[in-house]
């Protein structure tokens, strides 16, 4: 975490900043965990600070990006092909959002972002694809081959993102996929980034990208489905108190010192001693 702007002061484990200095944005999916304490690496205190646009633009390593983009575009596939032929549904019709840059909800004026891949037709599905290294999955089947009843261990902070667009777009029905992804994909990803700019990396294409020249196929990677049936009321709930969460926050005027997590009061010098 790095600040924008300093704080005023520290008093009485009060954390005073001049939130005029930055401007209120929406509360976007990925910030809405995080400002209910659902996320165990940033805290409430981070996620006001970035819907008040209170901090700097932090480094992403752009090797999660692109992998991120592969991903979604072969879920998409395996999606496409599981409700066709697995499922046998008709008259499927499927949105990726390819053309909404950052916001799918332009028209409420308070939550935003843009959901993965949402089903239409012929019933209202949202997806939120989450791209893992092939560890992850290895170790999911050993848990499974030893206790059949196990289930995959799924991060609040990434499928309460789900749950808020299914909110915003009035459906109880919410897919996380999770796709894994080989080691030499992996690696030919990172040897696609190195030494490119963000303009290079933004025009990163996975239905062009080749692993020695040749076309990746979508067996080549390993899916798990984990549907979830969206208590919408009680979503309702954790989305006003988000919202509550910044309002009161910037009209105190200050961020409570014990909402910053222990890493973060020392990135920013917080700590007394």
């Amino acid at each position: 975490m790095k600040l924008k702007y300093e704080p005023i002061k520290i008093e009485d484990r009060k954390v005073y900043f001049n939130f005029g200095q930055g401007f209120k944005q929406k509360i976007f999916a990925r910030t809405f965990p995080i400002l209910i304490g659902d996320n165990k690496y940033q805290s409430k205190a981070y996620g006001v600070l970035k819907t008040m646009t209170m901090l700097d633009k932090e480094y992403f390593d752009p090797f999660y990006t692109i992998r991120g983009a592969f991903a979604e575009y072969y879920a998409y596939l395996y999606l496409i092909d599981y409700y066709k032929n697995k499922l046998k549904l008709e008259n499927i019709r499927v949105e990726t959002y390819e053309n909404v840059k950052f916001d799918a909800f332009e028209n409420n004026q308070v939550f935003g972002g843009k959901p993965d891949i949402t089903m239409t037709s012929p019933i209202k599905v949202i997806h939120e694809v989450k791209s893992k290294d092939i560890k992850k999955y290895k170790e999911y089947l050993t848990n499974k081959n030893m206790d059949k009843s196990y289930k995959y261990e799924e991060d609040p902070s990434e499928y309460k993102q789900g749950y808020m667009y299914c909110v915003l777009s009035d459906t109880t029905k919410l897919v996380m996929v999770y796709v894994f992804i080989p080691e030499h994909i992996e690696l030919a990803l990172k040897k696609w980034v190195e030494g490119k700019t963000e303009e290079e990396i933004n025009t990163f294409n996975p239905r062009e990208f080749k692993v020695n020249k040749k076309n990746v196929f979508r067996d080549e990677l390993f899916y798990l489905l984990v549907p979830h049936k969206v208590d919408i009321e009680k979503t309702k709930q954790e989305l006003n108190q988000a919202y509550i969460t910044v309002r009161d926050t910037v009209r105190n005027g200050y961020i409570p010192l014990d909402w910053f997590y222990g890493s973060e009061k020392e990135e920013l010098n917080l700590l007394p001693f």
